[in-house]
């Protein structure tokens, strides 16, 4: 919107999450933003937009559900964002696979761009895992606080006394590196973060692929983490 405006959709697993999507964060990131804020007229009833179409000087960007094949057959867009790819329906109605639908749109742009993102699934039946199979396989790296060794941040380097922490005597969770063997806290390894980089297996492949794990995330705490693991461990 602000340095490359264009054509867009914004494409969820329904209609309805896309409604709720465009009330609860993008009318918030356009009030919240000056430089969108200026670009974007998201008060007035005279502008032209409405809860599922924005316009912008230079493109618009439309909300659309992979269930809906009306949403999905419309003006050509140079931009396509497909978020939760996993929990799309597999036929849009009786008109196909959403994402064919929603990539077709794209076709008339030589400098398209198509971002599908999503949270994966069932291990072999993913959506999302055979698009990142067939990209550049980027895995998300950071440094060891004490060594420096570039690595991955795996559930299997995640040490926590189960007992001790189901009794509440002791909750902490630590990581070891796989490198040095040395145990840092959640705090120092996402600290290293700003010096972390993707590592892609498959470098020479067109399409760009990231992947990154919930250790990884800012929103998600490991203890949090553990403490969902254990929940399940007991319900199974």
């Amino acid at each position: 919107v602000h340095y490359d405006p264009a054509p867009m959709i914004g494409m969820q697993p329904t209609l309805q999450m896309s409604e709720d999507l465009s009330k609860d964060r993008l009318s918030s990131m356009i009030r919240d933003t000056p430089v969108l804020r200026e670009r974007i007229d998201d008060r007035s009833r005279n502008s032209g937009n409405t809860i599922l179409h924005k316009v912008f000087p230079g493109g618009h960007i439309t909300m659309v559900g992979a269930n809906s094949p009306a949403s999905l057959a419309s003006r050509p867009v140079r931009v396509l964002l497909a978020d939760e790819l996993d929990r799309y329906p597999p036929s849009a109605g009786t008109e196909g696979d959403p994402l064919y639908l929603a990539e077709q749109r794209t076709k008339t742009f030589w400098n398209r761009k198509i971002v599908v993102t999503s949270t994966p699934t069932i291990k072999g039946k993913s959506r999302i895992e055979t698009e990142y199979q067939n990209s550049t396989m980027g895995v998300w790296h950071v440094p060891c606080p004490h060594c420096g060794e570039m690595q991955t941040l795996e559930w299997g380097k995640i040490k926590f006394d189960p007992e001790k922490f189901r009794e509440r005597t002791d909750r902490s969770v630590t990581m070891v590196c796989g490198a040095c063997g040395a145990v840092g806290t959640e705090t120092e390894w996402k600290k290293q973060s700003a010096k972390g980089v993707y590592i892609e297996e498959h470098p020479e492949r067109e399409t760009k692929g990231f992947f990154i794990n919930g250790l990884a995330s800012n929103f998600s705490h490991w203890e949090e983490i553990v403490h969902k693991f254990l929940d399940a461990k007991d319900d199974a």
